[in-house]
């Protein structure tokens, strides 16, 4: 979980165009997999999982360079579910 978690996040529906880069990390990384569960079809959940893990390790204070072929594997993987 991230450090800089805040146990109040804002209403993404009403706050969403103010929504700071920590916050949309955040829904995405915390929220988002869980709350869009019932509302995509398994293989785009599974190409939105692909998201969510590059940007979990976004997040870390040291990225290494395995780190970052990871993250590049990942969004080159979530890009090809949405081409």
């Amino acid at each position: 979980m991230p450090s800089d978690f805040e146990c109040s996040s804002r209403n993404i529906v009403t706050h969403r165009n103010r929504y700071k880069a920590k916050e949309w990390a955040n829904w995405i990384t915390l929220h988002s997999l869980l709350l869009l569960k019932n509302h995509l079809l398994v293989q785009f959940l599974l190409g939105w999982s692909k998201y969510v893990q590059a940007v979990k390790l976004c997040q870390k204070h040291i990225i290494s360079d395995i780190d970052i072929l990871e993250i590049y594997q990942l969004f080159l993987d979530f890009y090809k579910y949405y081409k």
